[in-house]
């Protein structure tokens, strides 16, 4: 049984994932993960509701060409 703090998170991801004919959980090291931390950090500082539909925040694109690098096994 899942007693850690995020217990909330992960019950609702899996309960989303079963309404899918095939999902997928991957574990991705934070050093891989900047540009997500990125979009959260901007999404923070908004006030109110904010969509990116085709145009991302500049930060989270510079993070996400680093992110693809580090990411990459030797």
């Amino acid at each position: 049984e899942d007693y850690s703090e995020t217990r909330p998170f992960t019950w609702d991801a899996k309960n989303l994932a079963k309404k899918f004919h095939c999902c997928r959980f991957q574990f991705i090291a934070r050093e891989g993960n900047g540009a997500a931390h990125a979009l959260a950090v901007e999404g923070m500082r908004a006030e109110g509701d904010s969509f990116w539909v085709e145009d991302v925040p500049l930060k989270a694109l510079e993070v996400a060409d680093s992110d693809r690098w580090s990411g990459r096994p030797p």
